[in-house]
């Protein structure tokens, strides 16, 4: 845990469409006919928080149906302390093709207790993402945290 620094992703908010990739028509097709509660469009779901040759990623999830406003996501990552900056990118997983990127956004390397970004492709803002960022926690005198 030790130069680590603890990204806690919060919120995102007001999510468009993910980048078309082929068969992205047919599995929406294939989606809406199960009439689940999930948006067809945003199905696997991840966001990947990248520090220097570091990348790591939250666990999938599925954007509820009428939902896209407000997705609480609260998931906790430890990343290597950023030197430059941090790149946090919401992508849809695909099992045969690359991901789909929704959008990405730089977050600037000092500590924040609740930051909003804008997620872009491009030149277009496709929704934004909330978080805070802070170093992970350390003994008093430098060593690693002892977990009990």
């Amino acid at each position: 845990m030790a130069d680590s620094w603890k990204v806690h992703l919060l919120s995102l908010h007001d999510l468009h469409k993910p980048q078309y990739k082929v068969g992205d028509l047919l599995k929406h097709a294939k989606h809406t006919l199960w009439r689940d509660e999930f948006d067809p469009d945003l199905r696997n779901m991840v966001i990947e928080i990248t520090s220097g040759p570091s990348t790591l990623t939250t666990r999938p999830f599925h954007v509820p149906r009428g939902h896209a406003a407000l997705v609480e996501v609260d998931e906790v990552l430890f990343v290597p302390a950023p030197r430059k900056e941090l790149v946090a990118r919401l992508l849809r997983h695909h099992k045969h093709h690359s991901d789909a990127l929704v959008g990405e956004a730089v977050i600037p390397p000092v500590p924040a207790t609740r930051l909003k970004l804008d997620l872009k492709r491009g030149h277009r803002v496709e929704g934004s993402l909330t978080l805070s960022l802070k170093p992970a926690l350390q003994r008093p005198d430098g060593g690693p945290v002892i977990e009990v």
